[in-house]
């Protein structure tokens, strides 16, 4: 049923308060197990649901896998057509989820998305070539969203970002640093102890 909210799909209160604070284009670089890939699940979902495309991009095919089986099962019989083939998801609602390897900065070109997620961005080796070129116009027709999700590494274009989305007059701009230790579910002596 379109609309209908996932009992198993639920965002956390800090995870839902990044959602609401968002802007157009935003960056979350949170320590690992914060439940950056959740959270861009959620918004994928609610997103495609509402008849919108989608797109998903990664460093590579390992880390589209799970996201791609997650949200497949999530959808359920609200789906269409799923093809891991494809690499895509297409709902009733006329809503689409497409997924990317972002190591082809041709990824998404000449496609129209509303929203963009990119996860693990830290690690795509081109980021910046890949969003100038490719996700950047890709989001242009329907004024589309993008998230950048990521465990910090370095001082790249995923850097670059954040720094802009901590500029007060980027307006277009937000981005959040968080720890893991938000997330409940990790034990606090697991997290002492790594």
């Amino acid at each position: 049923m379109a609309g209908k909210r996932s009992r198993k799909l639920r965002l956390r209160s800090y995870q839902a308060r990044v959602r609401d604070e968002a802007a157009r284009f935003n960056v979350l670089a949170c320590g690992r197990r914060w439940g950056k890939t959740w959270l861009g699940c959620r918004l994928a979902v609610d997103a495609a649901r509402r008849g919108r495309p989608v797109a998903w991009g990664a460093p590579n095919y390992k880390y589209l896998r799970e996201p791609f089986r997650f949200l497949r099962r999530e959808l359920g019989d609200e789906i269409r057509f799923a093809s891991w083939t494809d690499k895509r998801i297409e709902l009733k609602t006329g809503g689409s989820i497409d997924f990317w390897t972002l190591s082809d900065s041709d990824a998404g070109r000449g496609m129209r998305y509303k929203l963009w997620i990119i996860d693990e961005a830290a690690m795509v080796r081109e980021l910046g070539v890949v969003f100038v070129e490719s996700i950047r116009p890709a989001l242009s027709d329907l004024v589309g969203d993008a998230w950048f999700l990521s465990t910090p590494k370095g001082r790249g274009f995923f850097y670059q970002c954040f720094l802009h989305g901590q500029n007060e007059d980027r307006l277009e701009w937000r981005s959040w640093q968080r720890p893991t230790s938000e997330n409940s579910r990790i034990a606090k002596e697991e997290l002492l102890a790594a």
